[in-house]
This record gives C-alpha cells, sequence and structure tokens, in this order.
C-alpha cells in the first residue's frame, strides 16, 4: 500500500500543474506528447458511468468515507494510467488532514484496510465532490487509456493484437495499454505479442 501515498506524496516534490502517474503494467503504445495530454490546460482523464465501471465499488465506498462525504457520483474516473492535478492533490491531502484531524498518511495508512481505497478513487471522489474535476480535466471514455483493447482479464489476453495496434497506432484511440499485472500474465508473454517492432 505503499505505493499509493507515494503517488499523493510525491506533489510535494512537483514544480508542474499535472504529473502523469504509471504502473508497471502499463504499455504506452504510440508517440506521445504534453499536448496530446494536456490540453488548452486541462489533462484527459478515463471516465465510465456507473453501468461500465472498470473499478471495485468498495474502493468508491472506502474514499467517501475517509473524505466523509455520501453523494451519488455522476461518473466514475479510471485508474492507472491517469494524470493527477497538483493543486487537487494538495487540496485533497490538506481536506484528509482537516477533517481526521491527523496527518494524512498516518491516517490513510491506518485505515488502508478497514476502507480499501485506491489514490485513484480518493482523487475521483475528492475532484467531483469539489467540482474541481471539471477545471482541471477533460473526461473521456479512452482519451488517456485504450479501455477496449487493454487487458484486464486472462481470458482476453490472447485476442489482442499487440504488434498491430503499434504497428498502426494512429489508428486507436488513447495512448496507453493496461495489461494487468494481477492476470499472471507475464512481461515477456507481453514483449513476445510485440515481435519484431523493437528490433534492429
Amino acid at each position: 500500500m505503499t505505493q499509493q501515498m507515494i503517488k499523493l506524496a510525491v506533489v510535494d516534490q512537483i514544480k508542474t500543474t499535472f504529473y502523469l502517474i504509471l504502473d508497471a503494467d502499463v504499455i504506452c503504445f504510440k508517440p506521445t506528447s504534453f499536448h496530446d495530454l494536456i490540453i488548452n490546460g486541462k489533462a484527459i482523464i478515463n471516465i465510465y458511468d456507473s453501468s461500465n465501471i472498470v473499478t471495485r465499488d468498495e474502493w468508491w465506498k472506502a474514499s467517501m468515507k475517509i473524505l466523509k462525504t455520501d453523494l451519488d457520483l455522476p461518473m466514475f474516473t479510471g485508474v492507472t494510467p491517469t494524470i493527477f492535478s497538483t493543486e487537487i492533490v494538495s487540496k485533497l491531502k490538506n481536506k484528509i488532514q482537516q477533517i481526521n484531524k491527523e496527518d494524512w498518511i498516518s491516517y490513510l495508512l491506518k485505515n488502508v484496510y478497514i476502507h480499501p481505497f485506491t489514490e485513484y478513487t480518493l482523487y475521483g471522489v475528492f475532484a467531483i465532490s469539489t467540482k474541481m474535476f471539471e477545471n482541471f480535466h477533460i473526461p473521456s471514455q479512452s482519451g488517456l487509456y485504450n479501455h477496449e483493447k487493454s487487458v484486464f482479464w486472462k481470458n482476453q489476453f490472447d485476442s489482442v493484437d499487440l504488434y498491430k495496434i503499434m504497428e498502426f497506432s494512429s489508428y486507436f484511440p488513447g495512448y496507453f495499454l493496461v495489461f494487468q499485472s494481477n492476470t499472471g500474465i507475464s512481461a515477456l508473454k507481453v514483449r513476445e505479442k510485440m515481435g519484431t517492432l523493437f528490433e534492429n
């Protein structure tokens, strides 16, 4: 759970308006620049409605309990990869300390198993509930990562033509693919799907 705290705590070292969060099971499948991800001062972010949620419901409920809010969310933000606003994260940390009367890291470490949150759902609940979301983000179904071609379940892996996606990347929306690490699929298997793309 330490990595969750690191992704939030690092904001104190960030000098830019946004920062990109990547986990080890994420692949960038096309050339990507700052201007692809930040448009008119807002960061693209994957969102879903309640009928197509890709994160666990308990993560959202736990995050609401930590932030002491109870609202009917109009949408749900995706998980890794994502782009955090430094302003939102800073205010999120302050909010956790203010309402719980305790250092935010200490509070989250003590409650991570009682309220099984993620850094992404904490960020999403706070950004949406404070109405800061629309000031810093552009919501999209596959703007940041391509949900349709990502692998969240082991039985999806064989049907993904990674070589084709990377060779003809301009035809596919998004910039990243997720190969969920808890599927047990090895990095070598993912690399094999790239074929000869990175061979000289």
